[in-house]
């Protein structure tokens, strides 16, 4: 960490622990703020602001850093940061409250309703967009910088896909993609005959009063004049927000204020793939578990909203910085403030013999991952990743031996495990086995 951003850490810690009352070292807020004070200590975030609330009482609001360049005021839950990477999940809510009104099919193909963007060959559909299965090339691996900084048209970031070949058929696995972003707002905008961000502010942000939260990159490209183009692409860059505003979203969800219950079960449940096995995300949502208690994360490293129904538990936060982890720090604080208990940390060897149902390739959604052999331990080699030593904690479960929150959960058919399922920070993933290479 640079020394400055350390300094800033180190005086935030200070400053928060300061805070806490010496007699009740213990309580919730009191652990809530201490996690904190260490994720910024530990982690490049040049500013971030983070509310925590179960129902309507706030246990925490905060923030780390100041609240611009150049200012001297500490960021808080009103400070406004960027907030793209929520963009997918606001775009699938404003379309799912026109599909709740009877207004929209999401079955229908995307070609239908934007024919200018899509081939007519094209199979993908509605549906395939929210849910990041459509299976089409970014077009953030093809289009010129200097394109999307010119506000260009939908048609002319599209028209970089041209002569791009679909990764894979649509259904076939969750990947997520800004060219589904991009075709979804697109679609907004057909279906509420507006800007993609006057339509979000009609569905979502102004009856959920979120005041802080709007589009700028739209609104500068129509003061530029008559030589930009009519309808300027909807780039999620162009997006902010505050942890405030996050958290009102969330309630809004809770509450059924924008969606009703089959709308928001549709952005929340697990998306079936084509071969019939159930992936970990939504529409642009993430499902976790907590214990035994499910939940949902919403956006990524730098704006994340996260609840758990169970415990009426929303967390919202959101900053700025190379390596925010602003979802591992929702992570922590949803541990912190409903934990389920402690597992004894166990390492039981395992023969040559015990190993093999257990050795093999394995697939999840379109990766390939391997369970390798280290000893008498098992490994989890992963090519984005790298290698996870697991402890063996008997009935075929796993443990990451490093304390990372990484849980493997094998199923045996026979002599032979088929599949597994890879929990870590909460987010369960199913690994198939490929062959039959034991």
């Amino acid at each position: 960490m640079a020394p400055q951003l350390w300094h800033a850490a180190s005086l935030a810690l200070v400053a928060l622990s300061a805070a806490l009352p010496s007699q009740d070292a213990n309580s919730t807020e009191n652990r809530l703020a201490r996690c904190v004070a260490q994720h910024a200590e530990t982690n490049d975030a040049d500013a971030f602001a983070i509310r925590v609330q179960i129902g309507e009482e706030a246990l925490l609001a905060t923030g780390h850093g100041r609240a611009a360049a150049r200012s001297n005021r500490d960021a808080g839950e009103d400070t406004v940061f960027p907030a793209g990477e929520l963009a997918h999940a606001w775009l699938a809510t404003a379309l799912l409250a026109k599909a709740s009104s009877g207004d929209l099919d999401l079955e229908v193909r995307v070609q239908s309703l934007v024919p200018e963007l899509v081939p007519k060959d094209s199979p993908v559909r509605v549906h395939d967009l929210l849910r990041h299965t459509s299976g089409l090339a970014d077009y953030r691996d093809h289009a010129p910088e200097r394109l999307l900084l010119q506000a260009p048209s939908y048609a002319e970031v599209m028209a970089t896909l041209k002569d791009v070949a679909p990764v894979n058929p649509p259904g076939e696995c969750v990947a997520e993609c800004a060219t589904d972003t991009l075709l979804l707002a697109a679609v907004v905008e057909a279906q509420y005959g507006a800007p993609a961000d006057e339509a979000l502010h009609r569905a979502i942000f102004g009856p959920l009063e979120m005041r802080s939260t709007g589009y700028q990159m739209t609104a500068v490209a129509r003061e530029a004049g008559a030589d930009e183009p009519a309808s300027p692409a909807f780039l999620p860059d162009g997006l902010r927000s505050s942890a405030g505003d996050l958290a009102l979203f969330s309630r809004g969800l809770v509450d059924r204020i924008v969606l009703d219950s089959a709308a928001v079960e549709e952005l929340t449940q697990p998306v079936r793939l084509s071969d019939g096995t159930l992936s970990s995300t939504g529409m642009g949502v993430r499902l976790v578990e907590l214990g035994d208690e499910p939940g949902h994360f919403l956006g990524g490293s730098s704006a994340v909203i996260a609840h758990f129904p169970a415990h009426d538990l929303v967390i919202a936060a959101i900053g700025e910085g190379d390596e925010p982890m602003l979802d591992e720090l929702a992570w922590r604080v949803a541990q912190t403030v409903a934990a389920p208990p402690e597992v004894e940390l166990r390492d039981l060897p395992l023969t040559e013999e015990e190993q093999a149902p257990y050795l093999g390739s394995y697939q999840i959604g379109c990766t390939t991952i391997l369970i390798a052999s280290d000893g008498a331990r098992l490994v989890l080699d992963e090519v984005d990743r790298g290698k996870t030593l697991l402890l063996n904690q008997g009935e075929h479960v796993f443990l990451a031996r490093d304390g990372s929150d990484v849980r493997l959960e094998f199923q045996l058919v026979g002599e032979q495990a088929e599949s597994f399922a890879l929990i870590r920070n909460g987010l369960r993933s199913t690994a198939q086995r490929l062959g039959r290479d034991g």
